[in-house]
């Protein structure tokens, strides 16, 4: 099965179509910009409750449909929010939900990534169209499917210049913006850097001295230093900040969970930083994976062959400014990598229309 028929059975699987997948990740076709009526719809549009930027997050339709008090929280959150808008979003490359701690797994802790689900937002059932870093990452950036963006593989492929991305919607809006990458499967030679005023890149090798570019990789205390760094030199004003952790990809020759929970310290340098500096109070704090991993499952060591929850189910969390209050805020309904960026202009606040998305964004334009 090449990576184009992967997607598309993807793709059908969440049309409610019946697949040979074993993905479970269903849903309504109905994604498109819908007329603003009642908040408890969760139809968020024009100059309504979340802002001008014209999208409509399952996200926070999912909390509107469940009642959940999660929304009532956000909506209590809103004046604050759409005031602080710094947005820091953490892609945990290869990162599998079922070996994180919050989501049940015995095995290893994550207490970092725990604390921010904790006083955040955890969804149970979040999945990747795509288990590959760059398909995945693309669609994250502009909330539009693999075959509209037409990022189809890690290689040979770079993202459609005529898609808006996070970064460049947040720089229009006067944001000092910055990605910290690691690994060079993230290259800005794919496109993927579009909009960020510093893309952190830098390997010991370059990619000429190495045979595969998934060998060009920093660790997580790196990429959390470096970040860490550009914030401490920051002068005032908004940010939006993309850290990309690639630990728990192969190689690993310390095993899987080691690699986790090397992620999970780089992550605490984070959270203290923020806390010392008191920037948990203005900053909104997305969690999430570009796609799982096999671990010999379904015959298969990695990722990218085959659609079963081991690649497809991926950690989301959402550590709104100033947090959660008390008790757990976990969202069941299905959602997707395809979700994030309207979910972040939303609840980041007025931001202006992005070019429309091929996406669950803008049904319209497809």
């Amino acid at each position: 099965m090449t990576y184009h028929r992967v997607w598309l059975a993807l793709f059908r699987s969440r049309s409610g179509m019946q697949t040979v997948a074993a993905c479970s990740c269903q849903r309504d076709s109905e994604f498109g910009i819908l007329d603003s009526q009642t908040y408890a719809r969760g139809d968020f549009q024009g100059q309504g409750l979340l802002g001008s930027c014209g999208y409509r997050s399952p996200f926070l339709s999912a909390m509107a449909m469940k009642g959940s008090l999660t929304l009532l929280f956000l909506l209590a959150l809103l004046p604050r929010a759409l005031c602080a808008a710094n947005v820091i979003l953490v892609s945990i490359d290869t990162l599998r939900a079922d070996r994180l701690s919050c989501y049940g797994y015995q095995g290893n802790k994550t207490p970092n990534i725990d604390r921010w689900a904790r006083e955040g937002i955890r969804f149970e059932r979040a999945y990747t169209e795509y288990p590959l870093t760059l398909p995945a990452h693309a669609t994250l950036f502009t909330g539009a499917y693999p075959l509209a963006h037409g990022v189809l593989e890690n290689v040979g492929f770079s993202l459609d210049s005529r898609l808006a991305t996070l970064a460049e919607v947040f720089k229009r809006n006067g944001y000092s913006t910055g990605a910290f990458i690691g690994s060079y499967v993230l290259s800005s030679r794919f496109g993927i850097a579009r909009g960020f005023d510093t893309y952190d890149e830098e390997f010991p090798v370059s990619a000429e001295d190495v045979v595969s570019a998934t060998a060009l990789e920093r660790p997580a205390q790196e990429v959390a230093t470096r970040f860490l760094k550009w914030l401490e030199g920051r002068r005032g004003g908004d940010f939006f900040a993309f850290v990309h952790f690639y630990d728990p990809h192969m190689p690993r020759p310390n095993g899987y969970d080691w690699e986790v929970s090397q992620v999970d310290r780089g992550i605490g340098l984070i959270d203290q930083y923020l806390r010392r500096n008191d920037l948990l109070s203005n900053t909104h704090i997305f969690l999430v994976s570009d796609h799982g991993e096999s671990l010999g499952e379904h015959s298969e060591s990695g990722h990218g062959l085959s659609l079963y929850d081991s690649t497809l189910h991926v950690p989301l969390v959402i550590r709104p400014v100033a947090g959660v209050a008390p008790g757990r805020r976990v969202i069941s309904q299905t959602v997707s990598l395809a979700d994030v960026m309207p979910t972040i202009m939303q609840i980041a606040g007025p931001m202006g229309s992005p070019r429309p998305q091929p996406g669950p964004a803008s049904a319209a334009a497809m």
